[in-house]
């Protein structure tokens, strides 16, 4: 799976990509910023349920190699089984280790589209994985 870093603008499933912003924007708009991360993940959950969206949260997978399971990982929020949310609480740019992270999920569950959501700082801020 060949997976680069985009700018959000390039959609890959653009009804639920913008289902996700607004779910996102709803829900930072509501709550504003300085909760915990885990009240926003709650959020999003309800807000994208709200939306139609088949949500899952916390699933968590292992990571074999070599036929053997050498860590347990967790995903934040997998939607329609299509695009993984990774929500961060941060009031900076997103580090390069965010996308790592975003993008070795991706591989391992051999889904095509992730979103990281910074949900700390006082304007949302979303990047796009394809």
């Amino acid at each position: 799976m060949d997976i680069k870093l985009q700018k959000l603008h390039t959609v890959l499933y653009p009804e639920l990509s913008y289902s996700i912003v607004g779910a996102a924007m709803d829900v930072h708009n509501d709550l504003g910023p300085g909760w915990d991360e885990w009240d926003y993940h709650r959020a999003m959950i309800e807000a994208l349920e709200k939306r139609g969206h088949r949500v899952v949260s916390h699933e968590r997978r292992d990571l074999v190699h070599r036929g053997r399971a050498v860590h347990l990982f967790e995903l934040d929020l997998l939607v329609d089984d299509l695009i993984l949310l990774e929500l961060k609480h941060i009031k900076s740019d997103f580090h390069p280790e965010y996308f790592t992270q975003l993008i070795n999920y991706l591989k391992q569950m051999d889904i095509s589209c992730g979103v990281l959501i910074d949900v700390g700082s006082p304007e949302i801020q979303l990047k796009g994985v394809l």
